[in-house]
């Protein structure tokens, strides 16, 4: 069994070697990187609320992340493994995160469930715009609709169908 020495053991640059300014080199744009693509997904969470499906922040993250593992598994700088840290915990908090008005009105209505009451969806969605606009004025039988506009004239809503004062059925529809 052999031990690692000093001159086994893969080195790090000290300072003044030609590897440390390499070193800088890769900190510096992988940090750069993981705020390029950190920013981006803040963007499109917030245009798109994209975080509300986790399938894609847990691909993004893993496929932003990749770059980033290769040199630190080859270099060990402490810098860039901390900046992938933060971008992994940062995209996988997202879901979580209601940043913008788009991304509330749908985790809202993707939380209304078969079985709920007319009252009970009203109170998850009273922030917003429903047609029929008067309270309790729902047949036994019929469908409301919820509607959101953002200020850049998108709209989305919430379709749901009532039977017998109870939902049978939702079709959130994104603009």
């Amino acid at each position: 069994m052999t031990t690692l020495t000093e001159e086994t053991r893969p080195s790090q640059p000290r300072a003044g070697q030609p590897g440390e300014r390499l070193d800088r080199l890769v900190t510096v744009v992988l940090l750069v990187f993981y705020a390029a693509l950190a920013i981006y997904y803040v963007f499109i969470d917030y245009s798109f609320a994209i975080s509300l499906h986790p399938w894609f922040g847990l691909v993004y993250a893993a496929l932003g992340a990749l770059p980033g593992l290769l040199i630190v598994v080859r270099r060990r700088p402490r810098a860039p493994i901390v900046a992938l840290a933060l971008f992994v915990a940062l995209i996988l908090a997202m879901p979580w995160l209601d940043i913008g008005e788009r991304k509330t009105f749908l985790r809202a209505a993707y939380e209304i469930r078969p079985g709920m009451t007319l009252a009970e969806v009203d109170q998850r969605l009273a922030r917003y715009e429903r047609f029929p606009s008067t309270p309790g004025s729902l047949d036994d039988d019929i469908m409301a609709v919820y509607s959101h506009k953002t200020d850049a004239g998108d709209s989305d809503a919430v379709v749901v169908m009532f039977v017998e004062g109870q939902v049978v059925d939702t079709d959130v529809l994104v603009d």
